[in-house]
């Protein structure tokens, strides 16, 4: 018997605003696409390419070859407010991907294991709404799309800590 003190009338729930759940296939879209072109730590060249084609595309101002081949992107509020970071993870690893499924990897002995397809395109849907309701919130929100979070080399972290700057002001 499993005891809870979890009761779901004390949540508060809410629908799912529909220009949000208007942006589930294009989250879908961009996971599959990322999802087939896996790359590895500090080689997402094709991956970072298709965030900065997509911010661009959405007029979303941001800063590529941050440590390399990672992405810092910034929505301004017209209303002065605090700075919130969000960080997605870019990078693959080299796994040998077995699905059949029609937007399997397309790299051989890389893919997408860990979801980082999934945490570009969440990333750039969160963008998407934000670029676009601008007004609805305060401050500035930094999207950092991150290389190389599977990689623990000192050299990695050392280029990755060299721009901290960049997020900190």
């Amino acid at each position: 018997m499993v005891v809870s003190n979890f009761q779901l009338n004390s949540l508060t729930v809410f629908p799912i605003r529909p220009d949000i759940r208007d942006l589930q296939s294009q989250l879908v879209n961009w996971r599959r696409r990322l999802h087939q072109y896996p790359e590895l730590g500090f080689q997402e060249e094709m991956t970072a390419a298709f965030v900065c084609q997509t911010l661009t595309n959405l007029g979303i101002d941001y800063q590529a070859g941050v440590a390399k081949t990672g992405i810092v992107a910034i929505i301004d509020s017209p209303h002065p407010g605090p700075v919130l970071a969000i960080r997605a993870d870019m990078d693959a690893l080299p796994i040998q991907e077995e699905n059949e499924v029609p937007y399997r990897s397309r790299h051989d002995g890389i893919m997408h294991a860990c979801g980082h397809d999934g945490h570009t395109a969440i990333a750039l849907g969160t963008a998407a709404y934000l670029s676009q309701h601008r007004e609805n919130f305060r401050g500035t929100v930094k999207l950092l799309f991150q290389p190389a979070e599977e990689s623990r080399s000192e050299e990695h972290t050392s280029e990755l800590q060299s721009h901290s700057d960049l997020v900190c002001r």
